[in-house]
């Protein structure tokens, strides 16, 4: 007899007033160094099974204790070592051989020893690699008058009143905050009024303009000189990663932060910014890792610069914030040009759509619902007496034959019914809850609007969606029932009542209670969806979503009910991950007679604008990464967005004309939602910003310059990450940054992957590796199917391209070089189509690529001709053991072992970890990931990073890897056989021999956590190899 299964356990039902109060306190308690906190005695059991679930989804854990009055206590994790055993491997008689040989022939003397402690002193930096273009260098001179015909529409803008106010201000101040609304004008005409300014009081200037895109800062420079008149990259130009379009007297430089910060890591401050007089940070309330870190060198760079002037421009700021950061600084705030906003809550939608899950009604039960038949009965101002349901169906069929035929038949029934059956002349039909004044309005039939006010028909009731008759007349434009229906309005003083706030709390406590606050309720958002199609006039509905998954599952049910609710739309969806060409689709206007809905991320709260959008509707939600510096885990979070950013969506609907935003969150919710986003500084790995650090400031410890920033990043993190630069030895154990740091920090790319590309020169396989790091520097070059079946032939497409190798590494070598076989244009876009590739991605792959390598080459890494040259470095390209060491030496301490028992992987400091789905290690269902686990060829896997998705780990972008391989390359760079060999007790052989013969075995130690158990003799080649 099968065994029972267990019972669900039921939704635990707490007031929001109480989550909202537990949500503070965690996320407080998660920002803070205390490593435990506890909750009162008074919650009750429902109270501490949501805080059990909640600090789940968090990576924490709880505990409650005690009898009769509980306490409940959360804890961080901790860092302890999670692996008990240690591996062991053996070398065959051959390899023990050929290392023999090669350290007989190549030992390291005492002198490469000295010369490799004096080049990591980290005392002569070459500063030369830092040099950016002509941000710093060529001719500074007087700008040159602009010749554009784009003068009127520039005076246009909301930003042009206050030209004068600008100038004025920033010629009295060194620092000048500028508040303005997106789509002033900010970003294009305060540095051509500067440049204007120049010109006409012939005074040189070089502006330098930062932007936190790579995309807005060539676009934004090619439509200022655009409107100058002029080529661009005269006057002004751009500077990007591996990409310039300026010359030596450029005026106006626009660049991404990255690139001004890599300016400052070329030389002191009096150097950087002898030939600048402007630095503009535009969009500084997004609080990027590099805008904030640029602040503070820019506020120590004014003590010593003081002709240099700073701007600091945003749509939504904490103006005060900046200000007193910079000594009080002026602030001109410019109003922008948006249309009035209607904004309804969680609360609002609820009634509006009239929606109800069963679990909701099952739960409000009878007095609930006696409130909703009050509170419609008040809201429809239906006076008459019930009627039977053959006569609500008449009325129903009359109602309806007016809308459709839109003669006189119909109308006559209704009016003979009003008159005989004491139908209410405002009478709501059952469905669409219109009324007759409204249909006949929308249909534009003057007469019969003028015959049914004439009759008493009330011209200020509202439909449940929020519609009066007058709204109906003008969605189709039928000016002459606006009129009519204008003045009846004017005449009428008492306006229907509106719901009563005791209804509205209880349907919304009724809600929060059968629902949880870190998912989408898609049935809802279909509800609002269709009750804003079918009621609501024209204009395209933007949706703002916090990730693919769920624009994904939005857009299928939009899909589903094609032929019904969701006829005559046309949906979009908006994800980084998705074609440039889809993203330039929502652009255009829809068909006539279509309504465009626009599925998409916070990409479309900034960075564009669409310009025909009416509706907005904001889940409130947006995917974060988060990284936890006690764990070393970087987690893809959704998280509530802030007020700023609820305003920026809500703004959306206002461009073009007054629109209406409906928000997925109470208003309760929204009055502690953050004020603004919580800066990146404070939530994403460090190991770029302090090696810059490092670099800027060498005489000042890391964590004492980032504790001078605007809101200082927490000191674990600050101290994992000068640990990890330790370990992978851009740092030495004095904080001294290396030779090999002072490289990682000239190379363009992440630090991890520039020690791969490094390791692959003295490996002498560059051609695979550059292709690895350059496709990691963009994105997955894989476009996410929106089909089933699509879903399902991607994974056999990296089965196809991974050769059996275990490796997502080597499917992104294999799809570049099969793209790359393709002579160009169509043939490399079919290829590109057939494998779910982006051909925009391959092809930003293949430009970094080249940028990169010609980045190597001018540096002298990569020599022209002779020892060192492209060929020689690609000796061992195809050897895919020494490929995979380069990977390994990169993205170590990013190493796991294989679990025997659990089928799982096992990180440092986290258990059962898995393969991300969507690579070639993991599987859509759990137990197809642990049995690919345990035929895996080895128990060692190298991966990219670590993600938490709610109470999951999951590591991406895997490669299975050999013992020898973990032993050899990671670890520290730099190792001494005290640190490194540890013996152990002999141990008796299993020898036939008559005389017991023992076999010494040593720990080769490549960290606390990584451990190999080897003969003496494998341990101490191991050792010398790796010196």
């Amino acid at each position: 007899m099968p065994r029972a299964q267990p019972r669900a356990q039921p939704q635990a039902h707490v007031t929001e007033c109480l989550r909202i109060a537990i949500e503070v306190e965690l996320n407080r308690f998660l920002l803070s160094d205390d490593v435990e906190m506890s909750f009162p005695s008074t919650l009750t059991n429902h109270d501490r099974r949501f805080i059990h679930d909640y600090v789940r989804r968090k990576g924490l854990t709880s505990k409650s204790h005690g009898k009769g009055t509980r306490i409940l206590t959360v804890y961080k994790p901790s860092r302890n070592s999670v692996r008990g055993e240690k591996s062991t491997f053996e070398i065959t008689k051959t390899s023990r051989h050929v290392i023999f040989n090669l350290l007989g022939a190549m030992p390291v003397t005492p002198q490469e020893e000295a010369e490799v402690k004096q080049r990591n002193s980290g005392s002569n930096i070459n500063r030369s690699f830092f040099n950016v273009g002509t941000l710093t260098s060529g001719q500074i001179v007087v700008p040159p008058k602009e010749h554009g015909n784009t003068r009127f529409s520039r005076q246009q803008l909301p930003i042009f009143p206050k030209r004068s106010s600008i100038l004025a201000a920033v010629n009295a101040n060194q620092v000048v905050v500028i508040v303005s609304e997106t789509g002033s004008g900010k970003t294009t005409q305060v540095p051509q009024y500067l440049l204007e300014n120049a010109t006409e009081t012939n005074t040189v200037c070089r502006i330098v303009c930062t932007q936190p895109r790579r995309l807005a800062a060539v676009s934004v420079a090619d439509r200022v000189a655009f409107e100058r008149g002029e080529q661009l990259g005269n006057a002004v130009g751009y500077q990007i990663r591996l990409e310039s379009k300026t010359n030596p007297s450029s005026n106006l430089i626009y660049c991404t932060n990255g690139i001004l910060v890599r300016c400052l890591m070329g030389g002191n401050y009096e150097r950087v910014f002898k030939k600048i007089t402007h630095v503009i940070v535009d969009e500084v309330h997004e609080r990027d890792k590099h805008s904030d870190f640029l602040l503070i060198s820019l506020k120590e760079a004014l003590i010593v610069n003081p002709h240099l002037k700073v701007i600091l421009m945003s749509a939504t700021i904490d103006s005060q914030l900046f200000s007193q950061y910079f000594n009080n600084c002026a602030v001109i705030n410019i109003p922008g040009r948006l249309y009035d906003v209607t904004n309804y809550y969680l609360e609002h939608v609820l009634e509006m759509t009239g929606y109800c899950s069963t679990a909701m009604e099952k739960m409000k039960g009878k007095d609930l619902r006696n409130e909703r038949a009050k509170a419609n009965a008040v809201t429809k101002t239906n006076e008459q007496e019930p009627h039977d349901e053959e006569t609500i169906k008449l009325i129903n069929d009359s109602l309806e034959l007016c809308w459709k035929q839109c003669d006189d038949d119909g109308f006559q029934q209704f009016l003979y019914l009003v008159a005989g059956e004491n139908v209410s002349i405002d009478f709501l039909h059952t469905e669409t809850d219109m009324t007759a004044l409204m249909i006949v309005a929308g249909r534009g039939i003057d007469e019969f609007v003028g015959i049914l006010l004439q009759m008493g028909a009330n011209p200020n009731v509202t439909s449940r969606y929020g519609m009066k008759a007058i709204d109906w007349a003008l969605r189709y434009g039928h000016q002459g029932c606006v009129a009519l229906l204008d003045a009846a309005a004017q005449t009428i003083s008492d306006q229907p009542p509106k719901i009563t706030d005791e209804y509205t709390d209880i349907l919304l406590d009724v809600y929060q209670g059968m629902s949880t606050d870190d998912d989408i309720d898609h049935r809802l958002l279909f509800a609002l969806i269709t009750m804003i199609h079918t009621l609501q006039p024209a204009g395209s509905i933007l949706v703002f979503l916090p990730g693919y998954e769920s624009i994904l599952r939005q857009n299928d049910m939009i899909t589903e009910a094609a032929y019904g609710s969701m006829r005559n739309v046309r949906t979009y969806m908006l994800h980084s991950n998705m074609k440039i060409t889809d993203q330039k689709a929502v652009f255009a206007p829809a068909p006539q007679g279509c309504r465009k809905i626009i599925l998409s991320t916070n990409i479309a709260e900034t960075s564009i604008t669409i310009e025909d959008v009416v509706y907005v509707i904001d889940s409130g939600k947006v995917k974060q990464t988060v990284f936890d510096a006690v764990v070393g885990t970087t987690s893809l979070e959704t998280t509530w967005v802030s007020q700023a950013c609820a305003k920026q969506r809500s703004g959306r609907a206002g461009r073009v004309t007054q629109g209406i935003c409906y928000k997925l969150y109470s208003l309760a919710r929204y009055a502690i939602m953050d004020t603004y986003t919580v800066p990146e500084l404070l939530r994403v790995p460090l190991t770029e910003i302090c090696l810059s650090a490092k670099l800027i400031a060498p005489q000042s410890s890391i964590p004492d310059f980032l504790k001078k920033a605007l809101q200082p990043p927490a000191s674990v993190s600050v101290k994992r990450s000068v640990e990890l630069l330790k370990t992978m030895g851009a740092l030495d154990n004095h904080e001294n940054i290396t030779d090999m740091g002072i490289h990682l920090a000239d190379l363009p790319i992440d630090v991890h992957l520039g020690k791969m590309l490094l390791y692959s020169i003295l490996m002498k396989c560059v051609d695979p590796v550059l292709t690895v790091v350059s496709a990691l520097s963009v994105r997955d070059p894989f476009i996410l199917p929106t089909a089933n079946r699509d879903r399902a032939r991607i994974a056999n497409i990296k089965e196809k391209f991974a050769q059996e190798s275990f490796s997502d590494h080597m499917i992104l070598i294999r799809v570049f070089q099969e793209w790359l076989q393709k002579s160009s244009g169509v043939p490399m876009r079919r290829f590109c189509e057939d494998n779910f590739l982006s051909n925009g991605s391959m092809m930003t792959i293949c430009g970094i690529r080249s940028q990169i390598l010609g980045h190597l080459r001018a540096n002298g890494l990569i020599k022209s001709k002779g020892k060192g040259n492209i060929h020689d470095l690609n000796q061992n390209s195809k050897h895919w053991a020494v490929v995979k060491a380069c990977l390994v030496a990169g993205v170590y301490p990013n190493i796991c072992m294989r679990d025997p028992v659990l089928n799982t992987l096992r990180t440092e400091s986290i258990e059962n970890v898995m393969p991300h789905p969507q690579g070639i290690l993991g599987a859509k269902r759990s137990s197809e990931c642990k049995a690919k686990i345990r035929t895996l060829p080895t128990d060692w896997v190298a991966f990219e990073e670590k993600i938490r998705i709610g109470r999951s780990s999951y590591i991406s972008c895997n490669s299975v890897i050999t013992a020898v391989t973990v032993a050899l390359f990671a670890g520290d760079v730099h190792i001494s056989e005290d640190s490194s060999l540890l013996s152990v007790e002999p141990l008796e052989s299993d020898s036939d021999d008559d005389g017991t013969q023992t076999t010494n075995k040593v720990i080769f130690i490549v960290n606390q956590d990584i451990q190999f158990k080897l003969s003496d003799e494998t341990a101490y080649l191991i050792f010398h190899l790796r010196q």
